[in-house]
């Protein structure tokens, strides 16, 4: 018996050594493993492509634990058309872990996502919901259902509704739908909402107002009111929307239940209104009554919007014929204006706006152009430079020198000329986005060793190691050419570039990039 017991002992004792030793083996491996990590597998996750996060998502459970919300996080149905083929049980399963859709157009799109785990939405981007009275019952029953967690929603529909269509209910917005109920644990979250070519009445419009305090962006793009206050004398104004995109209607609104006599201006909501864009694109066989922006006088333009909005420091003009005099009278009327952001159709670039700009050097902090619809920014093709304002980039080149504040210069369809780029030094030390040509990179191989060149002159600078820019401590003035000292145009370029410290974004004719 004595002999049995000794030998359990040793035998226990083994036992307990092995696992002591297995046991601090896995502890070692831990502490030398960051993969074992939680906080950091979750990091990485973050930078994972959707191929990437599905391949690791099959290493194991813990993994897919972590991956399988990345996966899920985002559905765009134009980029993945087959999300629609999933079975139910497959979106029962993980829809719950859905927080952003985009360009839901039809019925089958609406189908997935009136599954009643996808409950966590945070935004839905352009969502058509007049294709079918049942695509619009669906659609909205996803928006009622999101509504106390939605921050972002664009109801855009895929096709323009044709003038005289307000007979057809999917034509309208159930507005209930985007506001939580009465009762409910939380109030809206929505904070930026846009409605294009949609019908609303003017009380449900109201009904948003209230619902929706956080709300800060609006976009009301080619919508049709209808109605007016029941109570002129007692109008809602809400406490936060600061931006506004708008037809010329909101200025200047009729009713279409009233002969389309006057109406009050939307304008009256909004008192602390702090960036307009006003769109004035004329839609074939829907001809407005009220006229359009090109035949309304700039100077009562700017007394309506004086009128209401007498914080308003930012104007965006898109779609009219000529908007140099509207620019120009923004600029400088009142005189006590203190211009922050300006953006128009570069068409109308002209120096009397360019004037205007400078009239507002320690306020301005965004000029941007619009591209128009063909022009896509983030395509790989370099695109042929057609500059109209070519001859007069030297008056260009005044706003970066003349303006400290500024932080956004979008111009990506005038292409600089670094002869005369390096004239004059740029004061606009705080610059964070940079969109422009540059006369010599018109490749893509050209830009990409640009790009190439100034992180890694970034990086040096970052890490205090030498330059490898030829003639970088030259301070001679720029010759013709492109070469001046021994430097290409790329080396210019980057020299210029790493200047503007904080630059996070550099677009030089596709796709934009940062230094890191």
């Amino acid at each position: 018996m004595a002999a049995s017991a000794s030998t359990t002992n040793a035998v226990a004792a083994r036992t307990r050594t092995r696992t002591a030793d297995s046991s601090a083996n896995t502890n070692n491996n831990n502490s030398t493993n960051p993969f074992t990590l939680p906080e950091l597998i979750h990091r990485l996750s973050r930078f994972t492509t959707l191929a990437d996060s599905l391949s690791c998502a099959l290493v194991s459970r813990a993994f897919s634990e972590i991956f399988i919300p990345v996966i899920w996080f985002s559905v765009d149905f134009d980029s993945h058309p087959r999300f629609t083929d999933l079975p139910p049980s497959i979106i029962t399963k993980h829809g719950h872990h859905i927080r952003i859709v985009e360009n839901i157009q039809s019925c089958a799109e609406m189908r997935v996502l009136a599954n009643p785990q996808v409950q966590r939405l945070r935004k839905i981007k352009y969502m058509d919901t007049t294709g079918s009275n049942l695509q619009h019952i669906l659609g909205f029953e996803v928006v009622a259902r999101n509504c106390g967690s939605l921050v972002r929603l664009d109801l855009v529909p895929d096709d323009p509704v044709p003038l005289g269509e307000e007979n057809r209910l999917a034509n309208y917005i159930p507005v209930t739908a985007l506001i939580p109920p009465f009762g409910a644990m939380q109030e809206s979250r929505l904070y930026r909402l846009c409605i294009m070519d949609l019908y609303l009445t003017f009380e449900g419009l109201m009904t948003i107002f209230r619902g929706c305090p956080q709300l800060t962006k609006l976009g009301l793009v080619n919508v049709t009111i209808l109605g007016k206050p029941a109570n002129p004398g007692h109008l809602y104004q809400h406490p936060n929307i600061s931006f506004l995109s708008c037809h010329h209607q909101a200025l200047f609104r009729t009713d279409p239940l009233d002969g389309h006599h006057p109406a009050p201006s939307l304008l009256l909501h909004l008192p602390h209104l702090k960036t307009i864009e006003l769109c004035d694109h004329e839609v074939e066989n829907n001809p407005s009554p009220s006229g359009t922006l090109n035949t309304i006088p700039p100077r009562i333009i700017l007394a309506e919007l004086s009128r209401y909005c007498r914080n308003l420091t930012g104007l965006r003009v898109q779609g009219l014929r000529d908007c140099t005099d509207l620019v120009s009278a923004f600029c400088s009327t009142p005189a006590s204006r203190k211009v922050s952001e300006l953006a128009f159709d570069y068409d109308h670039i002209s120096l009397g706006i360019i004037t205007s700009l400078l009239f507002h050097p320690e306020t301005l902090t965004s000029v941007k152009i619009y591209r128009g619809i063909d022009f896509i920014l983030d395509r790989d093709a370099v695109p042929a430079v057609d500059d109209h304002f070519w001859a007069q980039g030297q008056f260009l080149q005044l706003i970066p020198r003349t303006c400290k504040g500024l932080r956004i210069l979008d111009i990506h369809l005038h292409e600089m000329d670094m002869d005369v780029v390096e004239m004059g030094e740029w004061v606009c030390k705080d610059l964070r986005r940079l969109r422009v040509r540059v006369k010599g990179l018109d490749t893509r191989e050209r830009i990409l060793e640009t790009i190439g060149l100034w992180r890694r002159e970034w990086r040096a600078r970052r890490d205090n190691l030498p330059s490898t820019l030829s003639g970088s401590d030259s301070n001679s003035n720029p010759v013709n050419g492109e070469q001046q000292n021994g430097m290409s145009i790329e080396e210019r370029l980057v020299r210029h570039l790493l200047k503007l410290e904080k630059l996070e974004i550099v677009w030089l004719g596709c796709q934009d990039w940062s230094p890191f």
